[in-house]
């Protein structure tokens, strides 16, 4: 009953999503989208430099008005205000996706503008013109979810994102969903602690998937951080990266909340459990 009721939920963001593109197609063409994004500036390889940094771990925060339950978040402050708040973080995720997620390519503008950390997009992207808006609004790579699409569609998608430069991420919850998100090309892997119907949070799921993905791939845990201890244990189950939004929106102290995390993932206990992986 719960897939059904996934499938079903999962189908209605499809459809809201294409409806929504097609509105904004009829504003901007997607000839006109593609001469925009090859005047933009060139993406930057959001995973060659989350591999290069020094810490164990990074952190990418996230720009969002809504929980992954459709929740208000209160008075988030503006999208370019909490971007530079992020300024700890290695990256900026930033929602896109209309519907109960509250999320528009406004937000992306104006993140872009604010900031020069690399950007990726979190969306439900099922279209080639999504990939070229994403790109043209100075997205530096793009978050895909396994299965909203199929295999043939996603790979087409993710074969788009990389002629353009930009980094692909595939979030999944399954292990079965992790080998083929890598055998489509996905670039980097995120695991979803969170259950999209429920909204229950799983946080052994990321250590359940993550000896499948091996090192080929960034691996990237989402979903149940609430503060430096889940940095850490993230970081010991395997995840090159930890995702971070809605607690740290919430907290009395964004920036400092942040700036713990990242913190967290440069704790010498990781830089040890990291030198004995590669030995």
């Amino acid at each position: 009953m719960v897939e059904i009721v996934q499938k079903r939920r999962l189908m209605d963001a499809v459809a809201a999503v294409r409806l929504a593109q097609k509105r904004r197609e009829r504003e901007v063409s997607l000839a006109q989208l593609k001469e925009l994004a090859a005047q933009a500036q060139p993406a930057r390889n959001i995973a060659h430099t989350l591999a290069s940094q020094e810490r164990p771990v990074q952190i990418i925060a996230e720009v969002k008005t809504a929980s992954a339950t459709f929740v208000s978040l209160g008075q988030v402050p503006a999208a370019a205000t909490l971007a530079r708040t992020y300024a700890a973080a290695s990256a900026i995720s930033v929602v896109t996706q209309v519907g109960g997620y509250r999320g528009s390519i406004k937000q992306l503008d104006a993140v872009a503008k604010a900031v020069d950390a690399p950007i990726i997009v979190n969306d439900l992207p099922v279209t080639t013109y999504q990939i070229h808006e994403a790109r043209a609004h100075g997205a530096d790579g793009i978050t895909f979810t396994m299965q909203a699409q199929s295999e043939i569609a996603l790979e087409s998608l993710i074969e788009r994102t990389h002629q353009l430069g930009m980094t692909s991420m595939v979030q999944v919850r399954s292990r079965r969903e992790a080998l083929q998100a890598m055998a489509l090309g996905a670039q980097m892997i995120s695991v979803d602690a969170r259950d999209y119907v429920t909204g229950q949070i799983d946080p052994t799921l990321f250590a359940q998937i993550a000896d499948v993905l091996g090192n080929r791939v960034i691996r990237v845990a989402a979903g149940g951080v609430r503060g430096p201890h889940d940095v850490m244990q993230y970081a010991k189950d395997g995840a090159n990266v930890v995702v971070v939004g809605q607690a740290a929106i919430l907290s009395t102290d964004i920036q400092q909340f942040v700036s713990n995390l990242v913190s967290a993932g440069s704790h010498p206990a990781l830089h040890k459990l990291t030198r004995e992986k590669n030995l």
